[in-house]
């Protein structure tokens, strides 16, 4: 016997509850943590994926303390307005990580030498971003210690010669 459309409506609903309180929660913390000026990343050090991909989140990334998720191994802030000049050091702490993935925000400034702490790193994606200055992150030896299989950095390197042109 088919099933009528409607008859997912509680479960739809549900869902969508969930949805939008699992969103107030985020929102929350994200409050919580501009009025103290560093996230409370410390209590969730067992977070092994962060993934906020296109949810249109703006603030500089640099406000936030990623310092305490050691487990963390995905961290997907694409496709949101992120700022911050440049990326903060204490996501180069998070050296269980195996994806990073930034892309499509408005970072600028420089990829750090310190990502080259992140040894288990896979996969980086800094597309369409306004980073200066890649080189310090290939010759910080995330190249040589790392298993990385894929660098992404489409529009970035446009960017950073328009920059340099520029001046």
């Amino acid at each position: 016997m088919r099933s009528e459309p409607w008859a997912r409506l509680p479960a739809v609903r549900r869902s969508l509850q969930e949805a939008a309180a699992s969103y107030a929660h985020c929102q929350a913390a994200a409050l919580a943590a501009r009025s103290t000026g560093r996230s409370r990343s410390r209590r969730w050090t067992s977070l092994r994926y962060l993934d906020l991909r296109s949810n249109s989140f703006v603030g500089d990334l640099g406000a936030y303390d990623f310092s305490g998720l050691f487990n963390l191994t995905l961290f997907d802030v694409a496709a949101n307005n992120f700022s911050g000049t440049p990326m903060p050091l204490s996501i180069y702490f998070c050296t269980s990580m195996t994806a990073l993935c930034v892309g499509n925000n408005e970072i600028t400034g420089q990829v750090a030498p310190e990502i080259g702490n992140m040894r288990e790193l896979q996969f980086i994606s800094l597309t369409i971003n306004y980073f200066t200055n890649i080189s310090g992150m290939l010759t910080s030896g995330v190249a040589r210690t790392s298993p990385l299989t894929t660098l992404l950095v489409s529009y970035t390197i446009d960017a950073c010669i328009k920059a340099a042109v520029s001046q």
